[in-house]
This record gives C-alpha cells, structure tokens and sequence, in this order.
C-alpha cells in the first residue's frame, strides 16, 4: 500500500536536536527561530510549527502571554512529546496543489499586537511507479527508484528490518538522501541495500518512500524555515541475502 507519513520523523528529528524548553515572553522576536512545516493529511493538509531560541540547536519555546500561532486562520494546538518539548499543530484546510497556505506568529507586544506570516506554496503531488509494492530484491544490489518528476527537491530513503548483526534479535536500519534533483529517478545504492553492519540474514518489511520539498517565505523580522512536503512509498519489499 502507498502512502507515507512524515510526522513522527519529524518529530523525532526535532526531539534529538533539542530538548531544553524556555517560555517565549522571555525572548524577543530577533532572537527566535521558527519552524514551520506543512504536509499532506489525507484528502487536508496538516500544520506543523515548533519555536527555538539559537536556531534549531537552540532551547524550544513554549508561546506564553498571548503569544500564538495560526495556519490559514486556523489555531493550533499545543503538545509536548515525550521529552517535555513543545510544538504546535492543526488543520490548515483542504490539500490543494499550488495553493498557498500561511503560518501567522502573534505576538503582544508594547504598542498591540504584533503578526508575522510566513507563507508556502503547496506542490504536485508525488507518485513512486517503480519499484511496487511487495518486489524482492537482493542485498547489495542497487535500485532504480522512478517517480513523477517535478521542479523541487526530494529526499529518498530506504528502511527494513532484520536480525541484529550483534546477536541481540531483530533491530531496524534506515538511510535517506536528501536534497536530491526532483527529475523523477534515483538510484539507490548497492550500500544502502546491505546493512551488514547493522542486519543480517533477509531485511523484511522494507520500504522506499520519495518525499517531495518546497520552500517558502518566512516573513521579515522573524528567523526560520518554512516548507511544504508531500510525499509517496512503496511497501512490504524484501531484500534476501
């Protein structure tokens, strides 16, 4: 089955680069850092936006005194994961290619409100049509991927599972590219079929997925990144010894 969901790597990028939290009345808005992110939820689209002090290696924010975020109008909800940091999602409509979807930063200031919008242009959408779901493979052999080419980056990325090459019984393994030409083929090397350091025996339940990434305008006076993904994969492959 394709589909591929982006969320919990995200998050889980997130939660390793920092984990120290502050509250924003106690920054100003030179010294805060946004990332802000919209993917593909279904048939809508799914806002993600988390604050930071220093950049992305920096302490999270939690929005204090008033200060919150919106997509196209829509609140956002405020959650913490597993390690106490802060982030904030919703619902930012209907999934529409080309559409623009806008995050607006709020906050009170001396002299009223204060609203900084960043905004991002959702692209195509991407479909993997080689290799299918459920092909076999063998390890150490490379893998022509095919998709339908577009006009920005993509990052491809193979995972499975297996049994540990250190005797501990089964782990996982993954390894992505990213920042890769959105022409429609890549190939995946012969290296990242054949984890011996990692798995041994026949990798199981693996997976490629093709995600699709566009950058937007973050607004003046406020520091980030802003983009729209979406994203395709490809299912239940195996790669035998």
């Amino acid at each position: 089955m394709k589909g591929f969901v982006l969320t919990s790597i995200l998050l889980l990028t997130s939660v390793l680069i920092s984990c120290s939290t502050t509250t924003s009345d106690n920054v100003d808005t030179d010294g805060i850092y946004a990332v802000l992110t919209i993917q593909e939820d279904g048939a809508n689209t799914r806002a993600d936006a988390t604050f930071y002090v220093g950049g992305m290696t920096g302490t999270v924010l939690q929005l204090t005194a008033g200060d919150s975020v919106t997509c196209n109008g829509n609140a956002m909800t405020e959650n913490q994961d597993l390690f106490g940091k802060y982030y904030y999602y919703g619902n930012c409509g209907t999934l529409t290619a080309g559409a623009t979807y806008t995050f607006t930063f709020t906050r009170n200031g001396d002299d009223g409100p204060e609203s900084y919008s960043s905004s991002v242009v959702m692209p195509a959408a991407i479909t993997i049509s080689s290799p299918n779901d459920g092909a076999t493979f063998t390890r150490g052999q490379t893998i022509p991927v095919t998709w339908n080419a577009g006009s920005d980056t993509v990052e491809v990325s193979i995972s499975g599972s297996g049994t540990s090459a250190s005797g501990s019984g089964s782990t996982t393994y993954s390894r992505s590219h990213g920042s890769l030409d959105d022409d429609g083929a890549y190939t995946i090397l012969a290296t990242d079929t054949d984890p011996d350091d990692t798995i041994t025996g026949v990798i199981a339940n693996a997976a490629i997925s093709v995600t699709r990434s566009r950058s937007g305008t973050m607004a003046s006076g406020l520091d980030g990144q802003i983009s729209a993904r979406r994203a395709d994969a490809v299912s239940n492959l195996t790669l035998n010894p």
